[in-house]
């Protein structure tokens, strides 16, 4: 590791990057998502993706340099450099109110259709319309614990590197093949699989837990508000529903759906 590169000046483009990266068409032009706190890098770093831009306060991380470099042993003897600031010049880059003083930058894993492995079966879950950063993370983190093919990500509300997401996820989505696609192009993409598609609604007659998901399959969830679009619907060989007591309550958080379709996918292959 090369010694540190310190900024003094709010005004430095390094730091004004890191702002632009909030926003999602600036992450998708560039293809650099940033990674804040240890867990976070960690796991980025783990998942072997290329690391661009370290950002570090020894004020706020408690880290000097030797401890640093200890901390994240992939920096070893590589002529990465590290970008040293103060801490008020690390509050300003911080997307966390109570920022560890440790933020990086990565390149995105980049996923198309034609690159997704192979299931065994397929489990695909397709995640339409999700307009909610933190319920985008949850789903795929569930995913990952289910063991799906792969992420879905239908008509984009919100990308999986918004810093929301990437918390929610656990770092999951370092890892999880996610292709963000048309409808049009991801009913194609299942059909060339021999996928079936199960669509979550709440008109469906079908009880989840009839349905067999022991073949290739989909599970759609569609944004919390809106529900599934009309094309899902058509698309689907059954409409399923998850039961529950009638009240207040018409409707479940998409990633708690998410979590209970995927999860009897799970039981009914291990059964």
């Amino acid at each position: 590791m090369r010694p540190p590169l310190r900024l003094t000046s709010p005004d430095n483009p390094r730091l004004k990057q890191v702002l632009h990266l909030r926003k999602h068409r600036d992450r998708q032009e560039s293809k650099l998502f940033i990674a804040e706190g240890k867990r976070e890098i960690t796991r980025a770093l783990a998942a072997g993706l290329p690391l661009r831009e370290f950002f570090w306060s020894p004020e706020l991380s408690g880290l000097n340099e030797r401890t640093l470099q200890e901390t994240f042993p992939p920096f070893g003897d590589t002529g990465f450099q590290p970008v040293q600031v103060t801490p008020p010049l690390f509050q300003k880059i911080a997307y966390l109110e109570k920022p560890e003083g440790l933020l990086a930058l990565f390149d995105q894993p980049t996923w198309t259709l034609d690159k997704i492995p192979s299931g065994h079966p397929d489990l695909f879950l397709v995640a339409q319309s999700i307009e909610k950063p933190g319920n985008l993370g949850a789903i795929v983190r569930t995913a990952a614990a289910a063991g799906v093919t792969a992420v879905l990500i239908a008509d984009e509300a919100v990308d999986p590197f918004n810093p929301n997401a990437i918390r929610s996820s656990t770092g999951a989505v370092f890892t999880m093949p996610i292709v963000s696609a048309s409808t049009e192009d991801l009913l194609a993409f299942l059909i060339s699989r021999h996928a079936q598609i199960l669509t979550s609604s709440l008109d469906a007659q079908t009880p989840y837990t009839n349905a067999d998901l022991t073949g290739p399959t989909a599970i759609v969830i569609g944004s919390e508000d809106q529900g599934v679009t009309a094309p899902w619907k058509t698309a689907a060989h059954t409409l399923i529903k998850i039961p529950m007591q009638q009240g207040l309550v018409d409707s479940l958080n998409a990633s708690t759906s998410a979590a209970i379709l995927l999860f009897e996918a799970v039981r009914q292959r291990q059964s």
